[in-house]
């Protein structure tokens, strides 16, 4: 099923709302399109809709009255990126593109219009998202895998560099989207008064890098003797083999010595 439509249905209740999420939520959702025109959206019914929406992968367009106040939208906007933890940002849902209102105003507010935006990015608006609301990377929660974790975060900030630095970006199905629209987004959240470069990219880059290296200092400050161990034992290993390697070599020799003497 692709489409569900219960519109003209003014009875269902918050409740009613709230047991969709059986449906959306289950990995074998496909359901793209949702209509519940013609229906009080009460901000109760809102919040129970946001909450059945969580973890979805597959809606991408929902069909809706508007909601009757701004704390309706609220919970849209927390559905579309929860700012609460680096964790809820990333597992919010980057899926819902459109929201077609249908009622007074007709208009989606445009704390919530950015980010159904942004979502058409899917391939990296996770990484932006965390980029945009978390300009401190607390790395306490990481520490428990010690240093086998510094790989990993590398890794991430590499990718988030490559995104910043992307030159086109495609809808996923082929479709060019504008230059830099993501890297607009990201750097409307930051302070970026200190910067004198005119390029967005640069700039982009500049405040990423001050990110990084932040977040891996926390994990030096926190396990110096770990960092020092982890060189040495490294020094250690390199120098190990490099007498290996000497001591096969100087066999070689005067095993080639001792057959040239024989004969």
């Amino acid at each position: 099923m692709r489409e569900l439509d219960l519109s003209d249905n003014p009875l269902i209740t918050a409740d009613g709302l709230r047991s969709l999420s059986t449906l959306l939520q289950s990995e074998s959702c496909c359901l793209e399109v949702l209509r519940l025109h013609n229906m009080d959206i009460t901000d109760e019914k809102a919040s129970a809709l946001a909450d059945a929406l969580v973890g979805n992968t597959s809606l991408e367009k929902l069909v809706i009255n508007e909601p009757t106040s701004s704390s309706g939208w609220s919970a849209f906007s927390r559905l579309l990126c929860d700012t609460s933890s680096i964790s809820n940002t990333h597992c919010s849902n980057h899926t819902l593109t459109q929201i077609h209102c249908h009622g007074y105003g007709e208009e989606v507010p445009s704390s919530v219009e950015r980010y159904l935006e942004m979502n058409k990015y899917q391939e990296h608006v996770a990484t932006t998202k965390i980029l945009m609301h978390h300009p401190v990377f607390n790395m306490e929660t990481f520490f428990q895998w010690k240093l086998k974790f510094l790989p990993v975060l590398l890794a991430w900030f590499h990718e988030a560099m490559s995104v910043l630095i992307l030159e086109e970006l495609t809808d996923g199905e082929g479709y060019r989207l504008p230059f830099g629209y993501l890297v607009g987004e990201f750097l409307s959240e930051c302070d970026t008064s200190k910067l004198e470069s005119l390029d967005h990219v640069s700039q982009a880059c500049d405040v990423l890098l001050t990110r990084k290296l932040s977040s891996v200092y926390q994990f030096v400050r926190a396990m110096p003797l770990l960092v020092v161990d982890g060189y040495c034992s490294q020094d250690l290993t390199r120098g190990s083999r490099k007498r290996k390697r000497i001591l096969q070599q100087s066999g070689k020799m005067s095993n080639g010595r001792k057959r040239s003497c024989s004969f």
